[in-house]
C-alpha cells in the first residue's frame, strides 16, 4: 500500500509541474493539494512521495475508490514520462544541429546518439548485481527511450548516459584498468580515468569511500570545454534524487571541500532526472555552440 500512496503522489506532483491541475481536478478525486497550489521546487516534488497526509487521506478510501484514484495517476504519470523523453529528444536534436550546422567535421564527429535500450529484465539483473534499485524515472529512461552516447572523438562538451549492457561490462570486465568495483561515485570517478587517481585513496579512507560509494550511485557524465581535465558525474543518492558532482584533475581539493564532503552530513542532490539532463544539455550546447562559433557566449557563467 505504501508503494502505491508514493506512486500516487509522485504523480499528482509531476502533474502539477506539468501545469494540469484543473484538468485533474476533475478526474482525480479529494487532490492532496489545494488547486493552484504548486511545489516550489523539485525538491518538494520529490517529497510528495512522503506526503503524510495523502497516506492518511487514502487510508480511508474504500478499495474501489483507492484503485479508481491509483489508475487516474497512473495515466498521469505515463503522460509526463513521455512528454520528459519528447524533451530529452528535442535536446538531443537542438545538441547535435549544432554540430550540423557547423559542418565538417564537426557534423561526423561531435554529435549524440540515442542508442539501446533496456529491458526490465535486464535492469533486474543490474540491480541485483549492485544491490540497489534504480529511481523509476531511471528505469523508465532505460526501457522507453534508451541512452545517450557520445561519439569517440567527440571530447569537449558532450555527455555520456551509460547504458545497463555497459555498466555490466564494466562490473565484469576482467580488465583491472576498465573494471569497476561498483557503480558507486568514487569508483566511476576513478573508472573514467583509467582507474588512475591517486588522490582518492590518499584523502579518503576505506570507510568513507565505502559510505559515499554506497550512497550515491553515478550513470553517467557530461563534459564541457577543458580538453577531458574534467567532467560533472551524474548520480542518483538512496532517496532516488538526482544530481552532479564536478571533479577537475588539476583541483581535487575542490572535489574533496565542496562535493564529497558536505556529502557524508546530507545528500546534495535536489533535482529530478528530467531537469538535471536538461539542464545539462542546455550548458554542453551553448559550449559546443561557443566551440565551432568564432564568437564566445556571453551568457554561460560556470560548469554547471
Amino acid at each position: 500500500m505504501l508503494e502505491l500512496i508514493q506512486m500516487y503522489s509522485r504523480c499528482h506532483a509531476r502533474s502539477i509541474e506539468l501545469g494540469q491541475e484543473r484538468k485533474q481536478e476533475e478526474n482525480i478525486p479529494n487532490l492532496p493539494f489545494a488547486h493552484g497550489q504548486k511545489p516550489e521546487n523539485s525538491w518538494m516534488l520529490n517529497e510528495c512521495r512522503k506526503n503524510r497526509m495523502l497516506a492518511e487521506r487514502l487510508s480511508t478510501f474504500s478499495n474501489k475508490e483507492k484503485i479508481a484514484d491509483f489508475s487516474s495517476a497512473c495515466i498521469i504519470y505515463n503522460h509526463s514520462v513521455e512528454y520528459m523523453f519528447e524533451k530529452i529528444a528535442k535536446a538531443v536534436h537542438a545538441y547535435n544541429q549544432v554540430s550540423i550546422d557547423a559542418g565538417e567535421p564537426y557534423s561526423s564527429i561531435c554529435v549524440l546518439d540515442i542508442e539501446e535500450k533496456s529491458t526490465e529484465k535486464e535492469i533486474l539483473l543490474l540491480e541485483d548485481r549492485i544491490g540497489i534499485k534504480l529511481p523509476e524515472a531511471l528505469k523508465k529512461l532505460y526501457t522507453g527511450f534508451g541512452t545517450i552516447k557520445n561519439r569517440d572523438l567527440n571530447e569537449n562538451n558532450c555527455m555520456d548516459i551509460y547504458s545497463v549492457s555497459y555498466l555490466m561490462e564494466r562490473l565484469d570486465d576482467p580488465d583491472k584498468w576498465t573494471r569497476t568495483e561498483s557503480l558507486g561515485i568514487i569508483d566511476m570517478i576513478r573508472l573514467s580515468w583509467g582507474n588512475d587517481r591517486y588522490e582518492l585513496d590518499e584523502e579518503l579512507s576505506p570507510a568513507m569511500k565505502s559510505y559515499l560509494n554506497k550512497h550515491y550511485i553515478c550513470f553517467g557524465l557530461y563534459r564541457t570545454n577543458d580538453n577531458l581535465e574534467s567532467a560533472n558525474y551524474l548520480y542518483f543518492d538512496t532517496e532516488g534524487r538526482f544530481g552532479s558532482v564536478f571533479y577537475h584533475q588539476d583541483d581535487f581539493e575542490d572535489l574533496l571541500q565542496n562535493h564529497l564532503h558536505p556529502m557524508f552530513k546530507e545528500s546534495p542532490a535536489t533535482h529530478v532526472l528530467e531537469e538535471l539532463l536538461l539542464e545539462a544539455f542546455e550548458i554542453i550546447t551553448e559550449l559546443k555552440l561557443e566551440e565551432v562559433s568564432d564568437e564566445p557566449l556571453d551568457n554561460y557563467s560556470g560548469n554547471g
